[in-house]
């Protein structure tokens, strides 16, 4: 098994006041700047596109911290370029404080391009699930993130009222982009 890609940032990036306008721009601008590279990935992966905004929405706290254009938390390798980053590893449920060497992209297209292809060879499991709750639980399954809450924090962003304004402010539909649970 692949070690984790992910891994919490230890210290959230400031977040807007959850319901408030400001959080409702940044979710809507941030989705509207990476609608097509999500759409393509999820068609590309065989999963809901709505799975993958979910989870860069996670990852990046709806694009206010995005080091690198790294919108997944992709761990840099042996050999691979990145940058150091503060985070955070959950060890028998217990946040573990730590550095780690995350990938950095020239753009947000690079970012999900690689992450189209971690996830093909990587995470086989995950692709061609029909549902959030699908993707997002064989994700967790294979290792994507060390944390034990990853898949439910997924679904309940995917499910979230600040998800069906987004969907809508990019021309989807919950039902177009396979929001179902």
């Amino acid at each position: 098994m692949p070690a984790p890609v992910n891994e919490t940032p230890l210290a959230p990036a400031p977040q807007p006041t959850p319901g408030s306008e400001q959080e409702l721009d940044q979710a809507t601008n941030f989705a509207k700047s990476i609608w097509p590279q999500i759409t393509a990935a999820a068609q590309a992966l065989g999963v809901p596109a709505v799975a993958v905004l979910a989870q860069t929405a996670l990852e990046t706290g709806w694009g206010a911290a995005a080091p690198g254009h790294n919108l997944f938390g992709i761990k840099a390798g042996p050999g691979q370029a990145g940058s150091l980053r503060a985070t955070h590893e959950m060890q028998n449920g217990v946040a573990v404080a730590q550095d780690a060497a995350f990938r950095d992209y020239a753009d947000p297209t690079a970012s999900v391009s690689d992450y189209v292809g971690l996830i093909q060879s990587n995470y086989q499991n995950a692709t061609g699930q029909g549902s959030v709750a699908g993707f997002a639980q064989a994700l967790q399954a294979g290792g994507y993130a060390t944390d034990d809450q990853y898949a439910e924090k997924i679904m309940k962003i995917a499910q979230s009222p600040l998800m069906s304004a987004v969907l809508q402010s990019v021309g989807a539909s919950s039902s177009n982009s396979g929001a179902q649970p």
